[in-house]
């Protein structure tokens, strides 16, 4: 107490004794794709890619080369 050169019993009146989680383990959210980004971006290059690739490969074919 006062003048004993110890302190005083902690102040633990309505403190909760037991023992808390630190942490809680929740399920994932799912959240709905609003921009489909994916889906423009494989269409777009399936139109510009997908019709030079096709062009090249099918002139490939007709000029082979021989080692």
């Amino acid at each position: 107490g006062i003048g004993t050169g110890r302190p005083g019993r902690p102040q633990t009146v309505g403190y909760r004794r037991d023992i808390q989680p630190a942490f809680w383990i929740t399920e994932q959210p799912h959240y709905q794709v609003r921009f489909p980004i994916r889906v423009i971006a494989e269409q777009q290059f399936r139109a510009e890619v997908g019709g030079h690739f096709r062009n090249a490969l099918e002139q490939a074919l007709k000029n082979p080369r021989r080692s």
